[in-house]
């Protein structure tokens, strides 16, 4: 009894620590809002996070982000940790917003129910402001100055159907790990025509006295539909960077990447109406254009046609003129010009059209006559419709055969000087029928005719194949061609050229193999092309590695962990699989 009288005390004393101080044993609830600035550069990618810690919340309803766009979430996070003994929990709820437009605003509060309690977070305020007035000191958007993405073009002011380049290039000071594409304009109001093979070699800048690297990554050819001011979306990337190092390092830590979240500029584009002094010959071509004739025969008779060509070569929308007609008097009966060749490529940082027209002209009588194809187009330089013409060509035409009557009656007349001659009646012994000679030659007509049958058949099954099919089959065939040679002539190519190029064939191949448009060939767009094509998720897995792998390349530096022997050996095993 003495004992337990004596230990009373304690007793009391625990109790009294207990009541005294209840966190204790049960953590503080708490439902909080951070952003990672308050003042942001217009065009700008800032996060906001809601939190709720040391408890199990439900129904979380975000605020109206009316005045932003969103780019990026909701992101959900969770996270216990153990402390001294004292346990806590964390529920985040994440978005990455795009300030698009200048002034102040209130972003309002987010709610969430924790147990049987409804938490509210409480309002933040943003302060969107232009490029030169945000202030770097001290401010936590001061590492957004070392990757900075710029939206170019050559002028301001164009005509409908002029060729407009719009380039995006970016300036880093630090090593870009990758790149994603995560917002772009959709350019509605554009004729759009992406460039493959643009300049991808580095140049130095200095913008305010700070030196970065720049890089075309994405080259675009626009052609405007109709006049009028048009202003495109600026485009938002996640570029992945080496992280800063903690401040403890050991041998073996390791550097993180950081994904930085970087935008350009919207761009105002202002496309003036044509002039409306429009002369007849005005078939709707714009830009900058040449005229080459390839005549045919001179000296024709009443029963030939008069077949020449045109060669047109310009820089505008080949989408928004027809092929022009021939001056020439009505003695000719004429047909519609027959388009032989229409190609688009580029050359020299633009889009070139090239198009070869046929012109069949079918004479009515004998005679001297003269034709020539005016050609006209309105020229943004020199703001006037320019025109050009073919060679003017001087037909003789003399009199045919027969008057009036067209070439396939003149043949006519040629097969009739043919005399029909008697058909002769042989009959033949029934012996020949049963021989060896008659039994081996049938046996050998049917065997042709069942090989003809088999060669037919595939023939036909081969021409339902389309197009785009056969270029899907034959990129594995190019692209191990490609590599092989590559590799049989890399003791000639320095480190850089050489990855460079097996890179360019690794990407060119999975553009053609999954049917990818070169702009879209990115990590986001990267996997659902491959499970639309069906590939397994195992070699989807390994091409995705490979592509991230490959990404340093286009800066200048070298696939993480492969030889020239490993990475020609990756890519053949890629192609393989799928």
């Amino acid at each position: 009894m003495k004992r337990r009288s004596s230990d009373f005390p304690f007793i009391l004393i625990f109790f009294f620590i207990v009541l005294g101080n209840p966190q204790e044993i049960k953590a503080q609830v708490s439902f909080t809002v951070q952003v990672s600035d308050h003042r942001v550069v217009q065009n700008g990618v800032f996060d906001i996070q809601f939190e709720l810690t040391n408890a199990q919340g439900s129904n979380f309803e975000p605020p109206s982000f009316a005045d932003f766009k969103v780019v990026g979430g909701p992101s959900r996070g969770q996270s216990t940790s153990i402390i001294n003994g004292e346990m806590s929990s964390s529920q985040t709820y994440s978005y990455s917003l795009l300030a698009t437009k200048k002034g102040k605003f209130m972003i309002g509060r987010a709610s969430i129910v924790a147990g049987h309690k409804k938490l509210t977070t409480v309002p933040v305020g943003i302060e969107v402001v232009q490029g030169k007035e945000l202030v770097q000191k001290g401010s936590e958007s001061q590492a957004i100055g070392d990757v900075l993405l710029v939206a170019e073009t050559d002028k301001k002011d164009y005509y409908p159907g002029e060729q407009i380049v719009l380039n995006y290039r970016l300036l880093f000071t630090q090593n870009i790990q990758s790149l994603d594409i995560l917002s772009e304009d959709d350019y509605a109001d554009f004729y759009v025509q992406n460039f493959a093979d643009f300049s991808k070699q580095p140049a130095i800048e200095k913008i305010n006295g700070k030196q970065y690297t720049s890089r075309i990554i994405k080259s675009l050819a626009l052609f405007p539909h109709q006049s009028g001011t048009f202003e495109l979306d600026p485009l938002l990337m996640s570029v992945g960077i080496n992280a800063p190092f903690s401040g403890i390092q050991g041998f073996f830590t390791m550097r993180r990447m950081q994904d930085m979240k970087v935008s350009s500029d919207s761009i105002k584009i202002n496309v003036l109406p044509l002039p409306a002094n429009v002369p007849s010959t005005f078939r709707g071509a714009v830009g900058q254009y040449t005229l080459k004739t390839h005549p045919g025969s001179q000296d024709i008779t009443t029963d030939d046609a008069l077949t020449f060509e045109i060669e047109l070569h310009g820089n505008g929308d080949a989408k928004r003129w027809d092929p022009p007609a021939p001056v020439i008097d009505t003695s000719f009966e004429r047909y519609d010009p027959k388009i032989l060749d229409d190609q688009q490529t580029e050359s020299g940082g633009v889009i070139d059209h090239r198009r070869s027209v046929e012109y069949q002209l079918i004479p009515k009588r004998a005679g001297q006559f003269s034709v020539y194809v005016p050609f006209t187009y309105f020229d943004p330089d020199q703001k006037k419709f320019v025109t050009i013409s073919s060679d003017t060509l001087n037909i003789t035409v003399a009199q045919g055969t027969s008057a009036g009557r067209s070439k396939g009656n003149a043949e006519d007349d040629e097969m009739d000087k043919f005399e029909i001659e008697p058909v002769h009646t042989s009959i033949i012994s029934d012996l020949f029928w049963k021989s060896w000679p008659h039994l081996f030659l049938f046996g050998l007509l049917v065997t042709g005719s069942c090989w003809a049958l088999i060669f037919t058949a595939r023939a036909k099954k081969e021409e339902k194949i389309s197009r785009a099919e056969k270029i899907k089959n034959a990129a594995a065939y190019n692209a191990t061609l490609q590599l092989d040679e590559l590799l049989y002539h890399s003791s000639a190519l320095d480190p850089k050229t050489f990855f460079e190029k097996a890179t360019e064939i690794y990407y060119r191949f999975l553009c053609e193999r999954l049917v990818i448009p070169p702009s879209e060939l990115d990590e986001a767009r990267l996997p659902l092309y491959l499970q639309r094509a069906g590939v397994p998720d195992e070699a989807t897995d390994r091409v995705n590695r490979f592509y991230t792998a490959c990404l340093p390349v286009r800066y200048g530096g070298a696939p993480a962990g492969y030889s020239r022997e490993e990475m020609v050996e990756e890519c053949k095993g890629i192609i393989g699989n799928i």
